[in-house]
C-alpha cells in the first residue's frame, strides 16, 4: 500500500481483513527518512515523512480499531516510533519531529481506545542494522568533507553499549511481546529498544 495515500490505505485494510477473516493485531513498520540540515528542511520533505510516518500509520490503526471494535472489541497495536522522537538528531528535523508525534498519538489511542478493551503501544529503536540506516549513513557521508567513508560512518552508528548495530530481529521480538494478551498492564507506552540511548 503507499500509506501517503489515504485510499491505497483503507484498500489495504480491507483486502487484509479479507483475506484474515477479521484482525487481532497490528504492527506499524513502515518509515522513511529525508537527511536535509534544518534551514534546508523545506515543507515538501516535511510532507514526505509526515505522510508515510505519521498519517498513513494512524489512518490504518483507525481503520484496524474501528474493525476491532465490530468484532467485539479487544487487540493490539504497536507502532514503531524512534528514539530519534526522544532525543532527536542533527540534520533530521522532520523525521525526529514525525516519531515524537506517534509517540503521542500512540499515548492518546490507548486511552481512547481502552473501552474496547484495544491495547495501543509503540516501540523506539535506535540504530536497528537496517537498508534505512545504510541510507543515513550513506547522506551524512555524501554531506561531509568528501573523504568521508560510508562504511565508517555506518559502523560509527554502532551501539556504544552493545559494541554493534541492533537487529532488526531485536525490534520484532518487542513488537511481538506487545501485541500479545498477557501485557495488558503496559498500555500508551514507548518501549526503547536502544540498547539504552534514551534515558526515558
Amino acid at each position: 500500500m503507499d500509506l501517503r495515500d489515504p485510499a491505497s490505505v483503507a484498500a489495504a485494510a480491507e483486502r487484509s481483513f479479507d483475506l484474515l477473516g477479521g484482525v487481532d493485531g497490528l504492527a506499524n513498520a513502515a518509515g522513511v527518512v529525508e537527511i536535509a540540515p534544518a534551514l534546508r528542511h523545506a515543507r515538501p520533505l516535511w510532507e514526505a515523512q509526515f505522510g508515510v510516518n505519521v498519517f498513513g500509520p494512524f489512518e490504518l490503526s483507525r481503520l484496524v480499531a474501528e474493525r476491532m471494535i465490530e468484532q467485539g472489541g479487544g487487540g493490539g497495536i504497536v507502532n514503531v516510533a524512534s528514539e530519534a522522537g526522544k532525543n532527536g538528531h542533527p540534520d533530521m528535523v522532520a523525521y525526529n519531529a514525525s516519531k515524537a508525534a506517534v509517540i503521542n498519538w500512540t499515548r492518546v489511542a490507548a486511552a481512547e481506545w481502552a473501552p474496547y478493551a484495544i491495547n495501543v503501544n509503540c516501540v523506539c529503536p535506535g540504530g536497528v542494522a537496517t537498508p534505512m540506516l545504510r541510507q543515513v549513513a550513506d547522506a551524512h557521508a555524501a554531506a561531509g568533507s568528501g573523504d568521508a567513508d560510508a562504511d565508517a560512518v555506518f559502523a560509527y552508528m554502532a551501539n556504544e553499549q552493545l559494541g554493534r548495530h541492533i537487529a532488526p530481529v531485536e525490534v520484532a521480538w518487542a513488537v511481538s511481546f506487545l501485541l500479545g494478551d498477557r501485557v495488558q498492564g503496559i498500555r500508551g507506552q514507548s518501549i526503547n529498544v536502544d540498547g539504552g540511548v534514551s534515558p526515558y
